[in-house]
């Protein structure tokens, strides 16, 4: 289904969004492949295409959109002591941007309600009070961001996805509340990196399109 050398193609924007299209229609319409991409199973790289090379995407959006420009994923077998990032951005100028993807998220949660949907189709409820709710959400972005920030990417851009729109509506004003408030945290971080951006990711819903934000943190 989806290889390492798929992702690793150079892709220009309209390139990546076909692929990206492509391979979600493939696997929306084969109920082995569904049940497999929601696991994240390791026999094919859905982890790599849903938590790497979906946020490469949406930073290309949000980042190069007027820019002509190819990228890549890097893939795992590249990645050592000296290939510590995620992807790749080459520009028709030469100048190539390094980009490693911080995508924290709650792993046990994503991997029960996968198991739930499975098995009958859909996840069961869940009661959260706000506050607290969010509290874990953000105490969990930044000691993602920290664990990141000590580490040395001064030539790779860091870029961190906010992977919570479940619980926080960036559009509102409760949440965009929040969102500057995760900013100004994150900034308050040391980083060995170029650049450092927090992404919020698009969506499309009933209510409305929203197509990303990229704040620089750095």
């Amino acid at each position: 289904m989806i290889t390492q050398q798929a992702l690793e193609k150079w892709r220009t924007l309209n390139e990546m969004r076909a692929f990206c299209l492509e391979t979600y229609t493939t696997i929306k319409n084969d109920e082995i492949l569904k049940h497999d991409a929601r696991l994240k199973s390791k026999k094919h790289c859905y982890k790599e295409f849903l938590e790497e090379y979906i946020p490469l995407l949406n930073y290309a959006e949000l980042a190069y959109k007027d820019k002509k420009f190819q990228c890549r994923h890097v893939g795992i077998k590249n990645q050592n002591d000296i290939v510590k990032y995620d992807g790749e951005f080459k520009l028709d100028d030469g100048t190539l941007e390094k980009v490693e993807i911080a995508a924290p998220r709650d792993g046990h949660k994503d991997y029960k309600d996968a198991i739930q949907l499975n098995n009958k189709g859909f996840t069961d409820g869940e009661s959260y009070d706000i506050e607290p709710k969010w509290n874990k959400i953000k105490l969990s972005i930044l000691e993602a961001a920290n664990t990141k920030a000590v580490k040395n990417y001064e030539d790779v851009s860091l870029v961190i996805c906010f992977e919570y729109l479940l619980y926080i509506d960036p559009t509102s004003s409760d949440g965009i509340k929040m969102i500057e408030e995760l900013l100004e945290e994150l900034k308050g971080l040391s980083y060995i990196a170029q650049k450092v951006y927090l992404l919020i990711p698009p969506f499309d819903s009933s209510s409305c399109i929203f197509n990303g934000i990229l704040y620089t943190v750095k």
